[in-house]
């Protein structure tokens, strides 16, 4: 079951960045001002470092 729980946060985290990219290239595209640039960066960041770490944690219930 750990597994399956694992790769849906996987799934979803992978599918965060679909919606981070979106929004930055709606920002681009609107011209927003560029403080709005920090939000998509830190955006893009937090799924990055929860990708990692769903990553980390599938490996662990695969390895025990």
């Amino acid at each position: 079951m750990p597994y399956v729980f694992a790769l849906v946060c996987l799934t979803v985290g992978a599918l965060t960045f679909i919606l981070d990219f979106d929004l930055v290239e709606r920002g681009v595209r609107d011209g927003l001002p560029v403080r709005y640039a920090w939000y998509c960066a830190f955006g893009l960041l937090v799924g990055l470092v929860f990708l990692y770490w769903q990553i980390l944690r599938l490996l662990s219930y695969v390895r025990r």
